[in-house]
């Protein structure tokens, strides 16, 4: 009797569009120990922000859907927000992700409230009225597989790709009419988008909470975030129960509730002119002008308008652009799994992963991601940031 062999089992990589593509645009290196390597940083302020955020705005909505807070907004902070923020807090603290007690705290009685909890109160008070009534389907699982084929190093003929969005419908948008600050908000950033909707065909808009500020215009993630979005809406339209996606949005909700540190660099963006929602009202050119970030003065309290303005940013989506979005994320995939391949091959990890296989070798990432990386301390991508350590050589 002939005893067939065993087929070698495949695998399909998978790839989430934030965990890991994006993840891996800001640092390779950082992205392995943390992402591949399962090493967690001790203090992952910027993962634990967008996490809570993302999970608070989730958990009002199914609660506001089931009738368990009010119809009304806005909503009490103490009886109807912060049991939210504790129950999303603990969950995260399960996985292991804290934040500082100035960021977050268990304690009812701070005072003042850390800046998680005004961010928190913030975003559902001044999005939920207009945003929840027009949210068709609520975290939205998106799951699609793209050819590997062209890959220097690849393990399988495919890659899986994922992201979760929540989806707003055509009918929820033209009946809530132009009344709602959103619908109103969303006209004026894509004026087409009034066309769609006169048109009468059916069609879906996504959204995106993030945790972080509004990047620069200059800044590498301000083109990585529309590459994302886009990427997105190609994997909701292979869904089947899916319209075609017309724009995607993404909340960058710390905006509503700046630091100190967030105003002194926006400050500085627009000064350069490089953001595209900066002050335009005279009191917040005015305040922002005659404030120092130096100095002992408080820092000044931008109008709601702005505020406003500057968490939301609204992307068209047309078929030229989807395409290119997703060849520039094959060919990010194609960086990390040539990388991953080179350390299976037994090179080193500081070698295999300093270097962008597609786009050679690497310049430190940005200030802030180095100051707050745990691996700061021997890392060679560091070179000339001067983070106030002392650095240890080790060779590539």
């Amino acid at each position: 009797m002939e005893i067939t062999v065993r087929r070698p089992e495949r695998v399909v990589p998978s790839y989430s569009l934030t965990g890991d593509l994006l993840s891996y645009l800001k640092c390779g290196l950082q992205y392995r120990y943390t992402n591949r390597g399962s090493l967690p940083p001790s203090r992952p302020v910027q993962l634990w922000f967008g996490e809570f955020l993302h999970a608070v705005m989730e958990a009002a909505f199914v609660r506001w859907v089931d009738g368990e807070a009010p119809e009304e907004f806005p909503w009490d902070w103490r009886e109807h927000i912060r049991p939210i923020e504790l129950e999303v807090a603990q969950r995260l603290a399960g996985r292991g992700l804290r934040a500082n007690p100035n960021v977050f705290s268990f304690d009812d009685s701070a005072d003042p409230r850390p800046i998680a909890s005004r961010r928190t109160e913030a975003s559902i008070n001044t999005w939920a009225k207009d945003l929840f009534p027009l949210i068709s389907r609520s975290e939205v699982r998106l799951t699609g597989a793209r050819p590997t084929a062209g890959f220097e190093s690849a393990r399988s003929p495919y890659y899986e790709v994922t992201g979760i969005v929540d989806v707003l419908g055509s009918l929820s948008l033209q009946r809530a009419g132009h009344a709602n600050a959103f619908v109103s908000e969303l006209m004026r950033l894509l004026p087409g988008l009034e066309d769609e909707l006169e048109s009468g065909q059916q069609f879906e808009v996504i959204l995106d909470y993030k945790g972080t500020s509004r990047p620069s215009t200059r800044d590498d993630v301000w083109r990585h975030y529309e590459w994302q979005v886009l990427t997105y809406a190609w994997l909701r339209m292979q869904q089947p129960d899916a319209s075609k996606v017309v724009a995607g949005v993404l909340f960058f909700l710390t905006e509503l509730e700046p630091t100190r540190d967030d105003l002194a660099r926006l400050k500085i963006l627009h000064e350069a002119g490089q953001t595209d929602a900066g002050p335009v009202r005279e009191s917040d050119v005015a305040a922002l002008e005659r404030w120092s970030p130096k100095s002992r003065q408080a820092a000044p309290k931008l109008s709601a308008e702005l505020r406003r303005q500057r968490c939301i940013r609204a992307i068209a989506v047309d078929e030229e652009a989807v395409v290119s979005s997703l060849a520039r994320f094959d060919r990010v995939v194609d960086d990390i799994e040539t990388s991953v391949a080179a350390e299976s091959s037994g090179a080193r990890v500081i070698g295999a992963w300093t270097e962008r296989p597609s786009g050679g070798q690497y310049t430190a990432p940005d200030r802030a991601t180095c100051t707050a990386c745990d691996f700061k301390y021997f890392c060679p991508l560091v070179g000339d940031r001067k983070l106030g350590i002392e650095m240890t050589p080790m060779a590539p």
